[in-house]
């Protein structure tokens, strides 16, 4: 009844199934705040995928963008570029379906783990029978690197599914020589590419072994997989650099980062030190009675296996999971260091070596006589009893409450959640919110308050807080710099758009040098409030508002200008119209609508001559005279303001500007709309990107409501456009002003 390859074995598959169950879907729904890795992982990329659904997977191209917090678009810098995008990807679909919430982030790497039991289960039933299977998927269940990560929404509980599912449709190919499980196989692997970079290594060590063996079709196999190989990595390096340009030297640099010594904060790590740490892990993480176990089972297989062949199969297999553990392990000596479940993958060899073992012994009970042989049974169930509680003890203690303030003092359950939502109450969506808390990097809170948010507990860093936002580009860039080691030419790109960042500031009053932080502050505005029992300064800058101003140069120009002024009156926008005299003096009612509906109007010379810094003084004067009569004839003013055609100036043509009482306006950016090839996609992108990315809180814009005198040269793409610029500026906090708001000169003399 209770034979090898009894039926009544398949109740231990749905044991360990219940096990399994009973302690990952412990707290399911909690928020998260964990503090040993575990939710630090589901916050971030529960982000990635959030930001995936806000932004648009166009736009992101499916790049994960984990640790970004701040508002759309998002910058190159926000995308976490050297990880494989499948898991975010993932989350992002489950989110659409189900919501975004904890409890469904976890269910994806729920669901794997259950189904890692039951490959794992399958694979050791096929070559050592349904109880050695039992005695494995139990073994496996009850570990507590399993019961602890195996929820944990990250590669590992994924990614080792791939794997398993890979190799147990290449058993059944071998078995049945059908193509469809070799197909199977294969799409099973690719899976693994796309999720975990240990998916290639583990490719590549069965590629290794296939080009060993002698069978004819092995090679082959062998060529296919690395080419599947090659394929997805150049796909991918494709699919990186088309959200961030140095996303390669971004991925060289974080290989050299996760094989260097060093551990969290620099330092650098020994040998021993490695050692005796990653020692202490595996004791910890792998029950060490499973670990005896696991030795006993080796060493069975490599004396048996050559008899048995799926025994010899099932050793392979254990073999390779091994391999690719301890070549993980040791070369990347800086990622097994600081993360505690980069042993994750131990737990396949020992689980299936483990079984194996305790196989062998309920045979060789089975030889014995009854005494002997339920005195045996009985051991078994309770060095099975004994794992259980054990690991689901070690389990529980591994459970840490992450701490945002002191590490070494208690703080509310619910601190993060009510903090967080505070911070995303008093603060806009573009704040960067700076602490005097949260040293160690956690993305919990950032992930609750969906607001960025820096640590500095230097008083002198912060006045420089609404200095242009420097204050950002120093913490962000040390931020960035630490967790992906990039290099100082790179700066500029990391701290993309941190000059019209807004800036607010909590400072935790309890922290011992908050007194000299709120002494350094800027002015403010400052509010105490309690979260939780706990005192904290919510501090706002007094910084200069944003303040756009749309010129528009070359016209009137019909019905072109009409339509312009039709869309600037119904946002309710003021411009700048710098006129053209021969088109004055062809369309004067427009000229006058202009005036009348409140925009300001400037000099851009009599017909934009490319000659005007060419010509003699008295010429030069007689143009810009000629265009002054004919603007003061359609509308009775004299402008101040006076723009040189394509922006070009000699200091002589400014000195004779100045003596007519002018003042030369130029423009900070434009969009080269005056090419009618030019879309108006590419013309809202240009004003944006290049609005959010000046260094000044006051830019003027240059668009075109004209061409020259070319009286039907079509402005459709700038009234396209044009829309959308007010909307996208309005939406980030500009305001829209005329020229005389930026320049504080009269536009008129």
């Amino acid at each position: 009844m209770f034979g090898s390859n009894s039926k009544v074995w398949v109740v231990g598959l749905f044991v360990a199934l219940g096990l399994s169950s009973w302690a990952l879907f412990r707290n399911f729904e909690a928020p998260w705040i964990d503090g040993v890795g575990i939710d630090f992982n589901g916050a971030c990329w529960s982000q990635s995928a959030h930001n995936t659904m806000r932004a648009g997977l166009l736009a992101t191209r499916g790049v994960p963008s984990a640790f970004y917090f701040g508002p759309l678009p998002i910058p190159p810098s926000g995308y976490y570029t050297h990880h494989p995008p499948l898991l975010s990807l993932m989350l992002a679909g489950m989110f659409a379906v189900l919501g975004e919430k904890e409890w469904v982030a976890r269910l994806l790497p729920i669901t794997f783990s259950l189904v890692g039991v039951v490959l794992l289960w399958a694979i050791i039933k096929d070559c050592a029978g349904s109880r050695a299977a039992t005695f494995g998927a139990l073994l496996f269940a009850v570990m507590p690197m399993e019961l602890v990560y195996g929820r944990m929404v990250n590669f590992e509980p994924v990614n080792l599914v791939w794997m398993l599912g890979g190799l147990f449709c290449l058993r059944r190919w071998e078995q049945t020589g059908e193509l469809g499980w070799r197909n199977w196989m294969l799409a099973a692997f690719v899976l693994s590419l796309w999720t975990a970079w240990l998916g290639y290594m583990f490719v590549l060590i069965l590629s290794v072994h296939f080009f060993t063996t002698r069978h004819k079709r092995y090679p082959r196999l062998a060529l296919l997989l690395l080419g599947l190989c090659v394929a997805s990595i150049v796909l991918f390096m494709l699919q990186i650099h088309w959200v961030q340009p140095n996303a390669w030297q971004d991925c060289v640099a974080a290989v050299r980062r996760w094989i260097s010594r060093k551990g969290w904060h620099g330092s650098n790590v020994t040998w021993n030190d490695w050692g005796w740490w990653i020692s202490r892990t595996l004791v910890i993480r792998i029950h060490p009675m499973a670990w005896a176990l696991a030795v006993i089972g080796g060493v069975w297989l490599l004396r048996y296996q050559r008899k048995d062949e799926p025994l010899r199969w099932l050793g392979w297999v254990a073999l390779c999971f091994f391999v690719l553990s301890a070549f993980y392990v040791v070369v990347f000596r800086r990622a097994s260091y600081i993360h505690p479940y980069a042993q994750f993958y131990f737990i396949v060899p020992v689980a299936i070596a483990g079984g194996i073992a305790v196989e062998a012994l309920a045979r060789w009970c089975e030889s014995q006589s009854s005494c002997a042989r339920a005195a045996g049974f009985v051991a078994i169930v309770g060095v099975y009893a004994w794992l259980v509680f054990s690991g689901e003890r070690q389990g529980l203690v591994l459970y840490r409450h992450f701490r945002i303030l002191d590490p070494n003092k208690p703080e509310p359950a619910s601190l993060i959640l009510e903090l967080s939502r505070v911070i995303n109450e008093r603060f806009p969506e573009d704040t960067t919110v700076i602490c005097n808390f949260f040293v160690d990097y956690q993305p919990q809170l950032e992930y609750y308050a969906q607001r960025t948010i820096l640590s500095s507990k230097t008083p002198a860093e912060w006045t420089d807080a609404t200095s242009e936002a420097e204050l950002f580009s120093k913490l962000r860039w040390r931020k960035l710099h630490r967790r992906r080691n990039l290099k100082a030419d790179e700066r500029t790109n990391v701290t993309e758009g941190a000059k019209n960042t807004q800036v607010g500031g909590v400072i935790w009053l309890g922290e011992p040098g908050a007194k000299k932080i709120l002494a350094a502050l800027p002015a403010g505005l400052r509010e105490q409030i309690n979260v939780q029992g706990i005192p904290f300064c919510f501090w706002t800058p007094v910084v200069s508002p944003k303040l756009v101003a749309l010129t528009f140069d070359d016209g009137p120009y019909g019905e072109a200008t009409n339509q312009i002024l039709d869309i600037l009156k119904e946002e309710r926008v003021h411009a700048t119209f710098f006129l053209l005299g021969i088109n004055v003096e062809k369309y004067p009612a427009i000229t006058k609508r202009i005036v009348n509906e409140g925009h300001v109007i400037g000099n851009h010379s009599y017909a934009h001559s490319h000659l005007l810094g060419y010509m003699p003084t008295a010429d030069f004067q007689a143009d810009v005279r000629h265009a002054e009569n004919s603007i003061v004839s359609a509308t009775g003013l004299h402008p101040h303001y006076y723009r040189p055609p394509w922006g070009w100036h000699t200091p002589s043509m400014d000195e004779q500007l100045k003596d007519m009482g002018y003042v030369v306006i130029l423009w900070d950016l434009g969009a080269k709309d005056y090419d009618q090839g030019t879309s108006p996609e590419t013309i809202v992108e240009e004003v944006i990107n290049n609005t959010l990315s000046g260094k000044k809180r006051e830019q003027v814009i240059l668009l075109h409501d004209g061409r020259d005198v070319q009286i039907a040269y079509p402005r459709q793409n700038v009234i396209q456009a044009l829309p959308r610029i007010i909307d996208q500026l309005k939406a980030r906090g500009y305001e829209f002003v005329t020229v005389e708001q930026i320049t504080h000169q009269s536009p008129y003399r």
